[in-house]
């Protein structure tokens, strides 16, 4: 019910994160002017310190989809490709905060025969598709 815009005003955004002491953020907007959005955001010191507003075009949903699905928690591998990536100043700041976002706890070690989730982003010709994998038993 709140009308939170965070490029205009990032007030409320800081004010939560303190409240919940979170570093990262998702926020989902729709709109006519710009359907569909995704802001992924990440926080220094209760300050905002980057956002990216991304479009989402296609979107298939968990429920969707037939096959058995990862436990929570499940750690994913996370896949970039598309040299932009490691070119663009732009997108390597996306892709430093995807890594924050979805690379979930710090583990010692990988047991890799248990390697079950995997996280693909591609840039090409101007968007980013993620793509969500998982290996069948």
């Amino acid at each position: 019910k709140n009308i939170t815009r965070p490029f205009e005003d990032s007030t409320s955004l800081e004010f939560f994160s303190k409240k919940t002491d979170c570093s990262l953020f998702l926020f989902g907007s729709h709109n006519k002017k710009r359907p569909n959005n995704f802001i992924f955001g990440r926080m220094f010191d209760f300050h905002v310190l980057d956002m990216f507003e991304l479009g989402i075009e296609k979107f298939v949903s968990l429920s969707e989809i037939k096959t058995s699905k990862f436990p929570e928690g499940t750690k994913p591998m996370l896949v970039f490709a598309g040299e932009v990536f490691d070119t663009d100043n732009e997108h390597k700041r996306l892709k430093s905060l995807l890594i924050d976002f979805f690379r979930g706890p710090t583990v010692s070690a990988v047991r890799l025969a248990g390697l079950e989730h995997v996280l693909h982003f591609t840039a090409l010709e101007g968007k980013i598709y993620m793509r969500s994998y998982r290996q069948e038993n």
